[in-house]
């Protein structure tokens, strides 16, 4: 029997059978580290869709690049804080299936004030809204009507905690360090 002693707070990486994951396809220019954990592209064409938009936010910022003319339009770092607001919230209902409505009227049975409708058989309900970035009052830049912009919400917020958290405990120190008490 193999046996292994392993401290509960070292961290083990999933070792993948099949060979590094596949990157997402992107013109996006990346700093080094930087790696993308959530990205749209828009299209536009009728029969040749060429990329026209790229959304992105990464482990260091949020952007949109602008692929034909190679530049970058807006972004803000993660580490300037950026408040996240949702706006314009609206539910689509991507149902498949439908029905048919008789009456008795279609089946050669004397009028009577009812029908039957047979509903849609399989639905999915979709969240989509905007999704906007203020820094100091402002708004930067948003990614309009995107699908769970509440998940995109959660994401950022991680990445914002994880980055907040050692300049938090460097602020404490200097505080500690300085003498200063905070105010309550």
């Amino acid at each position: 029997m193999l046996t292994q002693t392993v401290n509960p707070n070292d961290i083990i990486a999933e070792q993948s059978t099949t060979g590094s994951k596949p990157q997402i396809t992107s013109e996006i220019p990346l700093t080094e580290g930087e790696t993308i954990l959530w990205h749209r592209d828009s299209k536009h064409g009728l029969i040749c869709k060429e990329v026209a938009l790229e959304e992105a936010v990464t482990n260091k910022r949020c952007l949109k690049y602008d692929v034909q003319n190679k530049r970058i339009v807006a972004q803000v770092g993660i580490g300037n804080v950026p408040e996240v607001v949702i706006m314009n919230v609206h539910r689509v209902n991507d149902s498949l299936g439908g029905g048919v409505f008789l009456t008795p009227r279609m089946l050669g049975l004397p009028a009577l004030p009812f029908g039957l409708y047979g509903l849609p058989r399989r639905g999915n309900l979709k969240i989509s809204g905007d999704v906007s970035f203020v820094v100091n009052g402002n708004v930067v830049m948003t990614f309009e009507n995107v699908n769970s912009p509440q998940g995109l919400r959660q994401l950022i917020q991680a990445l914002k905690r994880e980055r907040i958290g050692p300049m938090r405990r460097r602020w404490g120190a200097t505080v500690k360090k300085l003498g200063l008490t905070p105010q309550t």
